[in-house]
Order: C-alpha cells, then structure tokens, then sequence
C-alpha cells in the first residue's frame, strides 16, 4: 500500500479534481413527466449521466498531460498549468461560460413555463407562459441595469 501511495501525488490529484467543469442540463429529462413516458425520461438520464462521466473522464485525461514536476505547491500551479493553451483559453473560457450559460437559460425558462402552467393548474397554457417569461425578462432588462438584474437574482436564489 506504501509503494501505491507513494506514487500517487495526491496534491496534484486534488488540484485536477478542483478543475472539473461543471456539467449544466442533464437533469432535465427528469421533469418532462408529462411531456414523455418515464422509460424514455430513464433512458435519457442514464445516456446524459454516461456524457458527463466521458466528459469529465476525457477532461481528466487531457489535463495531466499538463502536470509536470516542478509545477509548485500553491494556487499558482495552475496558472503554471495553463501556460501552454494561454493563447486560446480566454475565447475557450468564453465559449463554455456563454454555453453554459445558454443551457441553464434554456432549462430554467423550460422549468418556468412548466411551474407557471401547474399553478394555474393549466389555465395559462405553456406556449403562453413562455411569452409572459418574455415579457417579464424583457420588461426587467430594460427597468434596470445588468448589475441590478444580477442583484435581483442573487435575492431569489438565496
């Protein structure tokens, strides 16, 4: 167990597992209960859980060819790290924050439209609660400013 022990480096084992994306969406098949039958809804959870677990797995992979000896002991390592992908990783870190971004948009006005037309227990159809969600994005994107927007939401996630 020693000689297992002492060949894993496990500082470098925990700052790899600190640079694990965050998967955003997959759940989503879950609340579609009465949209299609749950067989469907199962087998769409297991394929989404079996992506992000390649996801996660190839990421893994493609990082340790970055880790080196040498590459320090603190925060900085990962700056070290990045060094040799620096040129590109600032449009790479856009792309995936606007995708992220973009698919919990897309899953959250999903979920909105779907909780609008529960309470009003199917009055308001969902086609029409996705234009009120419009509306009301629309009507709060231009009564205030993007940091007021972000205040908002902070107030309602907490």
């Amino acid at each position: 167990m020693a000689a297992i022990s002492s060949a894993i480096d496990y500082y470098d084992l925990r700052v790899l597992l600190g640079l694990l994306i965050v998967v955003q969406g997959f759940e989503t098949s879950r609340y579609l209960g009465s949209e299609y039958p749950a067989k469907q809804r199962i087998a769409t959870m297991r394929a989404a859980q079996l992506l992000s677990a390649v996801i996660y797995l190839v990421f893994i992979g493609l990082t340790t060819v970055l880790f080196r000896k040498g590459l320090g002991a603190d925060v900085t390592a990962i700056i070290e790290m990045t060094k040799p992908v620096a040129v590109v990783l600032p449009i790479l870190l856009t792309i995936a924050a606007i995708g992220s971004q973009f698919s919990a948009a897309v899953a959250d006005d999903s979920g909105a439209g779907g909780l609008l037309e529960d309470i009003t227990h199917r009055k308001l159809p969902v086609r029409y609660a996705y234009l009120l969600i419009l509306l009301v994005t629309l009507g709060l994107t231009w009564a205030t400013n993007v940091n007021g927007i972000i205040a908002y939401a902070s107030r309602a996630f907490a």
